[in-house]
């Protein structure tokens, strides 16, 4: 006699109910699990907090529609961290969305929810969002893309078309990986018959004319960035920088595989791949997929991966690169190739595996934020950012009578102190994207200058002082850290540049 769980029969009777219920308890875990123990932004997120609060424009940093976005959603949040990571969710959550629209189109609502549970397997698609970049603003208007391609080319409506294009202008001027869905996506067009007739209706070639207008943008930074890159493309011949490429894209193609670790044991659990059972399984029914259809989902989940990463490590970015728009479409792809009918075995492991997945990584995370003092270590998402900002912009505003304009010095401390201070003050330095202003601007309206504290008197570092020649040194500043234990103090060394109007103060 076949046993059907719990968990099936939700997803035979309220699929829907079942998408809402995964996705919603996933981007609640990942908004409030860095909310409660980060203490300071992780990863970028700092970097991308600063660029957006210059609205900096460079090639080295691309589009700036994402870095705007979270900007916004900081300052929506009273300068609180949680509303970018609240802006991460969304697009998680807007992601998953149109992916289960365009897979209950395609294979029906069961299947569409099996695509969600393998993709909530996705590390790039969960545990990594709370470090928000403007990849993750590029995952929905990406997977929206193929979305309302699929529309336009399926459905006789011109006006999808123009569709399209709105959502791709949005892509562009949000991540370069615009212009690669584009040229993707002209490329499946041409390569198709069916597809390609439509390209000349009127309303594809209005579209077309919307998207070459806006392309102009991701165009001209890159156009500023050739100098840089062509030296890259020049030297490929030698045999020293082909090896590096190659040992750079094996690198992220590792990166891309090992981030669908999750999906791979769902997958396989579901497949019967990893035991054998004899026992009866559940059968989920689906749609049979034609073949256009079918091509254009195997041809979005493989294409992109092998495109951008080859991209990125050819150009040098094989570091920065978030690969999850990239794989938002590998679990529809495997539900596609599955067939029309998927007989779903180990059902009650499958949704303890899910739970697993689901749990483990945040409460992995809270541990070892919590642990890791212990063993001495000193993690830059413990440290003070609200006390380090609000003291130093305080003491300033206290000691020229303005509000802090400029913080500089030390990278990580100036960006942690721009993030935590009321009044968002820009950060100098040479990172793309951020503040330049002029000798004379600095001099106007005064700096705090940070570094890490050396000694007792609070020396700046060589570099520093040849830099801000009319730096006032202070002593050093102590900070407790969220979670002190034995660790010292976190001591930073700083100055103020006075600002050229401001009357001289006692310190206090």
């Amino acid at each position: 006699m076949l046993h059907v769980s719990l968990f099936v029969e939700i997803l035979r009777l309220r699929p829907r109910l079942m998408f809402w219920t995964v996705t919603l308890i996933q981007a609640a875990i990942w908004t409030l699990v860095p909310a409660i123990f980060y203490s300071t932004p992780p990863g970028n997120l700092l970097e991308v907090l600063a660029i957006g609060r210059d609205a900096g424009i460079s090639p080295e940093v691309g589009p700036p529609l994402g870095y705007w976005a979270a900007h916004a959603a900081f300052r929506l949040a009273g300068n609180r961290v949680i509303g970018v990571y609240a802006l991460a969710q969304l697009c998680v959550i807007a992601t998953y969305w149109i992916v289960f629209r365009l897979a209950s189109t395609l294979v029906g609502e069961r299947q569409a929810v099996l695509t969600i549970l393998l993709m909530a397997g996705i590390s790039a698609l969960s545990a990594a969002t709370p470090d928000y970049t403007p990849a993750l603003l590029a995952m929905p208007l990406w997977t929206l893309g193929v979305l309302l391609f699929h529309r336009a080319v399926t459905v006789d409506d011109g006006r999808w078309w123009f569709v399209l294009a709105a959502d791709l202008a949005l892509l562009m001027l949000t991540s370069y990986l615009g212009l690669i869905l584009v040229t993707l996506l002209v490329i499946f067009a041409f390569i198709r018959p069916a597809v390609r007739a439509r390209l000349l209706s009127p309303y594809a070639l209005g579209a077309a004319f919307v998207v070459l207008c806006v392309a102009f943008v991701p165009i001209a930074l890159l156009k500023q960035s050739f100098n840089e890159t062509l030296p890259r493309i020049t030297n490929l011949r030698h045999v020293d920088t082909l090896n590096q490429n190659i040992v750079g894209w094996l690198r992220l193609a590792g990166t891309v595989i090992f981030s669908h670790f999750g999906f791979a044991i769902l997958a396989a659990l579901a497949a019967n791949a990893i035991w054998v059972r004899r026992e009866g399984a559940p059968v989920i029914a689906g749609y049979a997929v034609n073949s256009l259809e079918r091509a254009l989902i195997f041809y979005v989940a493989i294409a992109p991966p092998v495109v951008v990463t080859a991209a990125a490590a050819l150009i040098g970015y094989a570091g920065a690169l978030n690969p999850a728009p990239i794989v938002a479409f590998s679990a529809l792809a495997l539900v596609v190739a599955a067939g029309p009918d998927i007989t779903l075995h180990n059902q009650r492991i499958i949704g303890w595996a899910w739970a697993v997945l689901l749990l483990v990584p945040p409460l992995l995370v809270s541990v070892f934020v919590t642990t890791a003092p212990l063993l001495g270590a000193d993690l830059r998402i413990a440290q003070p950012a609200t006390a380090v900002g609000r003291f130093f912009a305080e003491t300033f505003e206290r000691r020229t009578g303005k509000p802090l304009a400029y913080v500089g010095g030390d990278r990580n401390l100036a960006l942690m102190l721009a993030a935590g201070a009321p009044n968002r003050p820009r950060v100098l330095g040479d990172t793309p994207g951020l503040a330049k202003p002029s000798a004379a601007d600095i001099a106007d309206k005064g700096a705090i200058i940070v570094w890490p504290a050396a000694d007792q008197a609070g020396t700046p570092p060589p570099d520093i002082k040849a830099r801000y020649p009319d730096l006032i040194t202070d002593v050093p500043r102590a900070f407790d850290r969220t979670i002190q234990v034995w660790r010292p103090l976190l001591r930073i060394g700083w100055g103020l540049v006075r600002p050229a109007s401001s009357p001289a103060t006692p310190a206090q």
